[in-house]
Parts: structure tokens; sequence; C-alpha cells
């Protein structure tokens, strides 16, 4: 079994967060050779945890795609071939993960990613994640069974997209096409990601195994979430669909953007959604 880092990003996260993160991973059997923080919040100082990971400061809210796309060269420039891609704010995360995530890894040559089963937390017999779905040619994406009961039955299955709250990941061929689209910042990452690997032959598989829960309530978009909930949608449509199917993905964005809209938490974030759905696009397709 190859050995293999872990990166978490972290913004204002409390100590006792980052702490819990930190216990859980080295609890891992095997537990990763390297963690590496990353900070994406300019205030936020890492120092007290420089004896049990290494810290790169960012200096900037710079996107979660940027704050792991630094985490996974750093584990490549360590000579690692494996990363797991893991949120602070995880729960009941399972001994086995990583034994689990890399003989699911090595079992199929084709995988670049592989995330498990996610609950809800602390209700963990709630499904979260159970592999994700893209829907085109509008380019949103859904997490299908969520919200019903976790059945896990160990089968490894293909998936459109993995989940970047837990995922183990074959790093030569992230890096090989990119990995994430930094220009995208936050929200269709993942999905941006698996099917550019995708394209080349690499596939991203979930492993019906529940491993870890997630804090995720239901909850309304602020204004920057809206604005690139909006905007990535379309340049995922823009980047990816031609035609007729071009045309309806556009035309949809903004149908779903009156669907979401009790979700959006203030009338800014209504005005953020917008704006996203108008903005120029065509350096970022």
């Amino acid at each position: 079994m190859s050995e293999y880092g872990a990166v978490v990003v972290v913004y204002a996260q409390d100590d006792a967060e980052i702490t819990g993160a930190l216990d859980q991973l080295e609890s891992l059997e095997p537990a990763p050779r390297l963690i590496v923080l990353v900070s994406n919040e300019l205030r936020r100082d890492l120092a007290e945890f420089r004896s049990r990971a290494r810290t790169v400061e960012m200096g900037r809210n710079s996107g979660f795609c940027a704050g792991a796309n630094r985490g996974l060269a750093e584990l490549v420039g360590a000579g690692l071939t494996t990363g797991l891609l893991m949120n602070s704010d995880v729960h009941d995360l399972s001994t086995s993960t990583s034994r689990e995530l890399l003989e699911a890894l090595e079992a199929r040559p084709d995988a670049a990613a592989v995330s498990p089963l996610i609950s809800f937390w602390p209700d963990t017999s709630t499904l979260w994640y159970g592999g994700g779905e893209i829907i085109r040619p509008l380019w949103v994406t859904r997490h299908p069974g969520i919200g019903g009961v976790v059945h896990e039955d160990g089968a490894l299955r293909p998936t459109d997209y993995f989940s970047g709250c837990l995922v183990m990941l074959r790093l030569a061929p992230v890096v090989r096409v990119g990995g994430f689209d930094e220009r995208l910042f936050m929200y269709y990452d993942e999905a941006d990601l698996a099917t550019r690997l995708a394209e080349r032959g690499w596939r991203s598989y979930v492993l019906a195994r529940r491993l870890v829960a997630h804090d995720k309530p239901g909850r309304r978009l602020n204004a920057n979430e809206a604005y690139y909930h909006a905007r990535n949608s379309r340049i995922l449509v823009q980047r990816y669909e031609s035609g007729l199917r071009r045309w309806v993905g556009q035309l949809g964005a903004w149908a779903l953007g009156v669907a979401q809209s009790p979700r959006f938490e203030s009338p800014e974030a209504r005005r953020a959604y917008a704006k996203g759905l108008r903005d120029s696009i065509d350096d970022l397709v």
C-alpha cells in the first residue's frame, strides 16, 4: 500500500476545529506521512500547529481551488503519489478510511479519485453524499439519495464527480489536467475537475462505505455564494456544451435563479446571483 499525504484548507475556523481535524487524521491507519494545512485567511496564524503539520499561508482568501492546489503541490514536492483532501469540519472519521480508500484506488487503475459515502452529522444514518450527478446541459450538480438512509454494501461505483469534503486522489493525473480551476474560486470545482479527468480516461468513484460525517445543515446563500453559483454554472455550460445544448443550458441558468430564490438570504444575494448571470465570462471558458 502506497504512502499518502493529507491536505486541509482552512479559513477562519477556530483552533478546536483544526485540532479536531488533525486528531482525526493522525488516528488513521495508516496515518498520512505528511499533513498540510493551507490557510486562506489573511489573519489566520497556524504557527501553533507546525509541530503536527506543514503550514502554508496564502496571504489572502484565494479560494478553495487555489488552496487545495497549493496543498496538493506540497505533497507532490514531498514525493507522494496519493493525497487525501479533507474538510476541517468533518466528524466521526473512521480509522480505516485511509486503508479502504487506498485499496479502492489501487483496485481501479483508471481511478483518479475515490470518495466514500458521507452522512450528515449528528444523524449518521442519513446520507449526504453517495455519489454526484452532473445534470447536463444545465450544469447543475446534485447528490442522488441525499436525505435517505445510508446503505453500505462496500461496492465501488463510478460517479460523475467526487466530493471535496473527503477524497483520495491519484496525484499524477490531477496534476496532468491542471488541478482545480482556480478561476472558479468555489462551487462546481469538483464537477469541473472530474470532467477534465474523465476526458482523459480517468474516472471518479464512490465507495459504498460510510466513513465520515459532515455537518451540512440546509442554509441560505449569501451574496458571495450566490454569485459563484450563477457564474460558474454558466462557465461550465459554455466550456462543455455546444449548439442547442449550450443555448438550453444558458437559458436554464435564468430559470434556476427563480428556483433558487428561496435560498437567497437577502436582496443583496438575489442581486449577486443576477450579476453572476450577467458578468462576462469570455476569459474564463
